[in-house]
């Protein structure tokens, strides 16, 4: 959620920069989102944590988040093992017998999706390698109003809330699984239909709406919430502006 760069003057030779934690700086997850052409956002999402080697307290933590299906590699990537359990324990669950799934060439869905049950379930079709940021739903549009919301509500905890540090796997967690839960929102099902209208995919427009980053940070400055507490973010489900606490600590969920 943070980058190794930041801003100087020009003609600097050495320029200083604080972080949180180091590991802020060197390590990462991925997240593999799930949208379909009418606008869903599949819940939960999968998660994969960096994690030279897992606690034996990463489930139990995990277990926090419902919207989240979290793993964990040394390098925080997917690997055809994970992708082929969350097929079998997500995917298939979740989707109609007959439907239409879009993947990219990558080697660990096609492992997967040789399944014979996926087979029987799904009918898919493979993006032919290079073409992904052409004809990619998630490349298109989606991926980058999801993190531009990451990036604006830790800038916003690093900015307002310093004592929080994010680089702490559960608060990692917590900030992912907020942005998610307010993607499901029923608001937003244009903005993710529209990933599939700018890829080509759909004949139809949908209307423009705002974006969850724009409609639940983008309030005036006073708002407060229910405990008097500072607004930090609205909640695209109820329409109400929480504090950091109840929001992020307490993980608000309608």
């Amino acid at each position: 959620m943070i980058t190794g760069r930041t801003l100087t003057f020009e003609g600097e030779k050495r320029v200083t920069a604080v972080a949180q934690r180091l590991n802020a700086l060197q390590h990462s997850f991925t997240i593999q989102p799930v949208i379909s052409c009418t606008g869903e956002l599949l819940s939960p999402m999968l998660v994969v944590f960096a994690i030279q080697k897992e606690p034996q307290i990463f489930k139990q933590e995990m277990t926090l988040f419902e919207n989240l299906f979290a793993k964990s590699t040394p390098s925080g990537l997917c690997d055809a093992e994970i992708i082929v359990e969350w097929f079998q324990k997500l995917m298939l669950p979740a989707t109609n017998q007959g439907s239409v799934l879009l993947v990219d060439s990558w080697g660990g869905y096609n492992q997967a999706i040789q399944s014979v049950v996926v087979q029987q379930h799904l009918y898919t079709e493979i993006i032919p390698p290079k073409a992904t940021s052409r004809i990619q739903p998630l490349d298109i549009y989606f991926n980058r109003p999801f993190k531009n919301m990451l990036r604006r509500i830790s800038d916003k905890t690093r900015l307002k809330y310093s004592d929080h540090i994010l680089a702490v796997r559960e608060n990692i967690a917590k900030i992912i699984s907020l942005v998610h839960y307010q993607f499901t929102a029923q608001r937003f099902k244009p903005l993710i239909a529209y990933a599939w209208f700018a890829s080509g995919y759909i004949p139809d427009r949908p209307p423009k709406v705002p974006t969850p980053a724009e409609y639940c940070m983008d309030f005036p400055p006073a708002s407060r919430c229910n405990c008097n507490g500072l607004g930090f973010l609205r909640c695209a489900h109820c329409e109400q502006v929480f504090c950091f606490q109840h929001i992020v600590v307490e993980k608000h969920r309608c």
